[in-house]
């Protein structure tokens, strides 16, 4: 008997960073053991999930759950959750791997010395401005809270007052980005 199988794509599961969007190479694995046909292929940032089917038998059941574990270890440690669980409910599913909450630090100079006393906002393409208040002892050295970065903030704005001085990006590579700047206004 002559039997022929058709391979066919079901889903592709993205894999990417919440703040820059950029893929994340990632382990995947099924939950548990997949019905028969279920098969999955990784390449960084995108997983192919494909169902091969028989021409005696119709569609099996649904695949179970997919576990997703970043596969760098540094990049790992830079998320909230390095590891995820992801259902097959839609052809195309985007898992966003949120960061830690790191701190955003601007260093303003003018010639004479340090920039003081100014009003420094990072202000996003979308979102609240996150505040940058002058660090008590440290002249000219103005810094957020811990905060978890938006994608809205790749990239951002500092503003020093009302005026934008910058475009800038966060570092989503280290727990403290460092931009030292000439207040120009």
């Amino acid at each position: 008997m002559n039997e022929s199988a058709t391979q066919t794509l079901r889903h592709e599961v993205r894999a990417l960073h919440a703040t820059t969007g950029r893929p994340l190479p990632v382990r995947a694995a099924f939950t548990e053991r997949p019905p028969p046909g279920w098969a999955l292929r990784a390449v960084p940032g995108l997983i192919v999930v494909v169902e091969t089917t028989h021409d005696r038998g119709g569609r099996s059941a649904a695949p179970p759950p997919l576990r997703l574990e970043v596969a760098d270890p540094a990049t790992a440690l830079r998320l909230a959750a390095p590891v995820a669980e992801v259902s097959l409910t839609q052809p195309v599913v985007t898992h966003l791997f949120a960061p830690v909450p790191s701190v955003l630090e601007v260093v303003l100079r003018t010639p004479a010395g340090p920039s003081t006393n100014r009003v420094v906002v990072a202000r996003p393409t979308s979102g609240q401005d996150v505040p940058l208040p002058e660090m008590p002892g440290e002249p000219g050295v103005y810094r957020s809270a811990s905060v978890q970065w938006t994608a809205g903030f790749h990239p951002f704005d500092i503003l020093v007052g009302q005026l934008m001085l910058r475009r800038a990006f966060i570092d989503v590579t280290h727990p403290i980005t460092r931009i030292r700047l000439i207040d120009t206004t």
